[in-house]
Formats: C-alpha cells, sequence, structure tokens
C-alpha cells in the first residue's frame, strides 16, 4: 500500500501483539521504549521499534522498514557486494541501538526503571520481500553484521505456519 509507514506498521503490530508472539516465540514486546542515555554522548535517545522478551526472559532488538525496497538490497561487483545505503542504514540504526544496549550504565538504568533486562540481544530487520534478497547475501549480512533480516513474506509465512500448526 502506497500510504504505509513505519510509524502505521509497529501502531498495527502493537495493537495486534499475538502477530509477533506466533511468528517470534516472544512474551512481552515493548514497542517503542525509550532509551535515554545515562551520559553526556551527544546523541539522540533512542527508541527501537520494540524490544520483545526472549523466553530466558531478556530482550531483543526488533526494526522493521518499509516492505518495498527502493533499489536492490546489496550493490557493488561480484568481488565486493555490499549492503545498499537503504539496507546500511537499517542496520546502522539497529547498531546505535546495540551499543546503546552494550554499556552496563545503560542497561542497568533500563532494569531499574523499565524492567526490562537486556544481555547481548539479537538483532532482527524486517524488510523488503523474498525477492529482493537472495539467500547468500543476507548470510553474509548476518556473518558480518550480525543482524537476522526478515523478509514480510517470512514474517507471515511464520504466523501463518504458527496458526495451522496449532489447529
Amino acid at each position: 500500500m502506497p500510504d504505509t509507514n513505519e510509524p502505521s506498521i509497529t501502531k498495527y503490530l502493537s495493537d495486534n501483539p499475538e502477530i509477533l508472539q506466533l511468528a517470534f516465540g516472544v512474551h512481552k514486546l515493548n514497542p517503542q521504549v525509550l532509551l535515554e542515555w545515562q551520559y553526556d554522548s551527544g546523541k539522540k535517545d533512542l527508541q527501537p521499534d520494540f524490544m520483545p522478551i526472549r523466553m530466558d526472559g531478556y530482550a531483543d532488538i526488533m526494526e522493521f522498514k518499509l516492505p518495498s525496497i527502493k533499489s536492490s538490497p546489496t550493490v557493488g561487483s561480484a568481488e565486493r557486494t555490499h549492503p545498499s545505503f537503504e539496507v546500511d542504514s537499517a542496520i546502522a540504526q539497529i547498531e546505535t541501538y546495540n551499543e546503546w544496549c552494550s554499556q552496563v550504565i545503560n542497561t542497568g538504568w533500563l532494569e531499574e526503571k523499565k524492567g526490562i533486562k537486556v544481555l547481548n540481544p539479537r538483532k532482527y530487520l524486517i524488510i523488503g520481500h523474498s525477492k529482493d534478497f537472495d539467500k547468500a547475501d543476507r548470510a553474509r549480512l548476518v556473518q558480518t553484521r550480525n543482524t537476522t533480516i526478515f523478509t514480510y513474506d517470512e514474517f507471515i509465512e511464520m504466523c501463518r505456519f504458527q496458526l495451522y500448526r496449532f489447529k
């Protein structure tokens, strides 16, 4: 849909938590948690789309981008492929959240003030469609940037699989 934007996706998933709970097997979703720097970092406070709680009680980082990608997710020559600007920007955003989560002063505050425990969070990016991504490129991104990428097609299929499994 042309009028779909990231805030509307986040709001819809926040209003319908069972979708993410089914797809990823998480408990509490923690949408739009404000991560305030606990020292003068010179950076703006952060707000990931979701910080879902895993079965072990610790939160991960989950960021949703648009289902349509403006260009190929990887660019460059066959010898030197790298993420496109759009994908690289999304991963950089997640890495900034991870930087915040890697600092004990921040995570201690998060646990004390908001009851969310974070320790080595898994990082998830949901973006694009299956036709946009080559499996080898995604595997390379997981290996080099430590971020798991799911497409919207896969996200929907994970929900569908769980729904039919219970019927």
